[in-house]
C-alpha cells in the first residue's frame, strides 16, 4: 500500500508541477500541490523539497494548515522561510476558526440584548465555547475569543525550535514550547493541534491576562494586532530573561509584522 500511495503522490506531484509551471504559480495550483502531500501523509524529504521550492517561488502562504513539517537540517534562508511560512499558514487557519467562534459569540450577545431566545443547537455550541475558554461572561469571552498575532506565533516557534532544526521539538510537534512541567514539553499529534493549544494558552491562561487586555485595546481602535507590541506581555512564557527581546528581534529582522492585520 505504501508503494502504491507513494506512486500516486509522485504522479499527482508531477501533474501539479506541470500545472504550476503553466499557471505561473497561481494559488489554485499551489494549494493543490500542498493538499496532495497532506492527503497522502507522505512527507518525505524529496516531497518537501518540491513543495518548498514552489512555496518560495510564489512568495505565498498556503490557505490551510500543515499536519507536520520536515526537520530542517540547515540554516539556509530558504529553509527558514519555508519553516516560517508553514507556521504562519497553520496559525492563520487557527485564527480563522477563532474568528468564526467570535462571530457566533457576538450573535449570541446581540440576540440576548434583543430578547431573542437561542435555539437548542446555539445553546449547545455556546456552552462548548464557554467551556473551552473557561468563562461564562460574554464580555470576557470577547476578550478571549480573539486571533493570535501571526508574527508573534512565527517568531516564538522559530525561537523555540531553532527555525525547525531541533529534533526533539520536531518529533513532538512542540514548536511553541508548551510544557507540562518546567522540564517536560507537551507532545502533539500534529502542528495544527500544537497551534490550537498555543492559541488557547494565550487566550485563557491567567498569566497572559494583560496580553489579552492590550490586544482588546488594539482591536477596539481598529488597529492591527501587533505581535511586536504584544510580546512584552508574554510574562513567564520563556525562561530566558531576554526571551521577549529575542522574539521582537526575530519579528523585526524577518519582516514578520506584515503577517499581522486588524480585526
Amino acid at each position: 500500500m505504501k508503494i502504491v500511495a507513494r506512486s500516486c503522490l509522485w504522479l499527482l506531484l508531477a501533474v501539479s508541477v506541470a500545472d504550476f509551471c503553466r499557471a505561473d504559480g497561481s494559488a489554485k495550483h499551489r494549494d493543490k500541490l500542498f493538499r496532495c502531500a497532506l492527503v497522502s501523509k507522505i512527507l518525505d524529504r524529496e516531497c518537501h523539497s518540491i513543495l518548498k521550492k514552489l512555496a518560495l517561488r510564489s512568495g505565498k502562504i498556503p490557505n490551510f494548515p500543515l499536519g507536520m513539517i520536515p526537520l530542517m537540517n540547515s540554516q539556509n534562508q530558504s529553509d527558514r522561510d519555508f519553516f516560517m511560512k508553514s507556521i504562519a499558514a497553520t496559525v492563520n487557519c487557527v485564527n480563522k476558526n477563532i474568528l468564526r467562534q467570535r462571530k457566533f459569540v457576538k450573535l449570541v450577545q446581540d440576540k440576548r440584548r434583543r430578547g431573542i431566545q437561542l435555539t437548542k443547537e446555539e445553546e449547545e455550541y455556546f456552552a462548548m465555547i464557554r467551556e473551552f475558554y473557561q468563562t461564562k461572561s460574554i464580555d470576557d469571552l470577547l476578550i478571549r475569543v480573539a486571533p493570535i498575532p501571526v508574527s508573534l506565533a512565527v517568531a516564538q516557534a522559530s525561537l523555540e525550535s531553532g527555525f525547525g532544526r531541533d529534533r526533539t521539538i520536531h518529533a513532538m510537534n512542540a514548536y511553541f514550547g508548551l510544557a507540562k512541567t518546567k522540564d517536560k514539553l507537551l507532545s502533539f499529534d500534529s502542528l495544527y493541534k500544537s497551534a490550537i493549544a498555543y492559541a488557547k494558552t494565550l487566550n485563557v491562561n491567567l498569566c497572559y491576562r494583560e496580553f489579552r487586555r492590550q490586544r482588546a485595546i488594539m482591536m477596539s481602535r481598529s488597529q492591527k494586532i501587533d505581535g511586536a507590541k504584544l510580546s512584552p506581555f508574554l510574562k513567564l512564557y520563556g525562561t530566558d530573561k531576554n526571551y521577549r527581546n529575542l522574539v521582537q528581534k526575530i519579528i523585526s529582522f524577518h519582516g514578520l509584522a506584515s503577517l499581522d492585520r486588524s480585526i
